[in-house]
């Protein structure tokens, strides 16, 4: 099974992206209302062209829209090719009640239970590699999403899943107990802005982006000197390979939003490298710690735009 190395670069938006982010609302807005008027045709001409356009925002809600225009023209294999592309951004994702009609809620349900089999494998084994590294603050993390995705009412219903929760708890809890016993490390010097978890090849520039905040905001000038975060700990999980399912090749991004204590206080997959490793990295951004960025000293939010690329190693 291959290991793949993943390396991180921080991105800033530029203005042109925060307009194609914004033509994107508008265009999703005209295609939900040609969908609520019946026009699934026109509705899903606009909500393919901006699909195409890969924006960095409301890809489930672009996706899902397609697949209730594809449903009801009758075109069942390219809707449950859109509702994997929800499921591949988050796979704990689920239908609020009254979000959807049965037909699509049925087609769902259907993606999910077929994918559920090897996202819970792939999880799995990704924990079981951090354990055996002796990370056990992320190992611990891992297994408690493993848990959490396990305990889904679908997952529930799959007998060949069932020895995966014995095993997850199991380890879960060595974790837990590894780590309290473990002794105290001292504190160790900050890290360099790019995270991987193996060396390899030359890291790439780092360029990072305030969040939106009283003091600070994305895309506006800040008043005074901004200092951004100084990594204290951004541990990157190995990825075991299923290169050839990768959904737009080997590289995607990651939002994150650090806190006024160096805490990850939100995270979310914003170009998805593969359902299983955009989990992984969901779990890991929990573990995350930073010195706060600060304007004029006193700490601010701020958001990194991540860009992670998975390479052979």
């Amino acid at each position: 099974m291959k290991t793949l190395l993943a390396g991180v670069v921080l991105v800033c938006l530029t203005f042109g992206q925060m307009n194609a982010r914004a033509q994107a609302e508008s265009s999703l807005d005209r295609a939900r209302a040609l969908y609520d008027s019946a026009s699934f045709d026109e509705a899903l001409v606009i909500l393919d062209r901006v699909s195409g356009a890969q924006p960095e925002s409301n890809v489930e809600e672009v996706q899902r829209y397609r697949a209730l225009c594809l449903l009801a023209l009758n075109r069942t294999s390219d809707a449950q090719r859109a509702i994997e592309i929800v499921f591949s951004r988050d796979p704990l994702f689920r239908l609020s009640d009254g979000d959807a009609p049965p037909r699509m809620r049925s087609a769902f349900n259907d993606v999910r239970r077929r994918l559920m089999p090897k996202v819970v494998d792939q999880l799995y084994a990704s924990a079981k590699l951090t354990f055996d590294r002796k990370e056990y603050e992320l190992a611990a993390t891992q297994f408690n999403d493993l848990l959490t995705f396990l305990d889904d009412g679908d997952t529930r219903e799959l007998p060949s899943l069932k020895e995966f929760k014995t095993l997850a708890t199991g380890f879960r809890d060595l974790s837990q107990v590894a780590l309290a016993t473990a002794p105290k490390p001292a504190p160790a010097p900050a890290p360099e802005a790019v995270a991987q978890v193996a060396p390899a090849g030359q890291p790439p520039a780092a360029f990072n982006v305030p969040a939106a905040s009283p003091i600070a905001g994305a895309g506006q000038a800040a008043a005074g000197t901004l200092e951004p975060p100084v990594v204290i700990k951004q541990q990157m999980p190995l990825w075991l390979g299923m290169r050839d399912f990768l959904p737009r090749g080997n590289r995607g991004t990651l939002r994150v939003i650090i806190d006024e204590h160096g805490n990850v206080e939100e995270a979310r997959v914003i170009e998805s490298l593969h359902m299983v490793y955009d989990a992984l990295l969901l779990s890991a951004t929990r573990t995350w710690k930073y010195e706060p960025a600060k304007q004029d000293g006193k700490p601010v939010r701020y958001v990194k735009m991540i860009e992670v690329v998975l390479k052979p190693q």
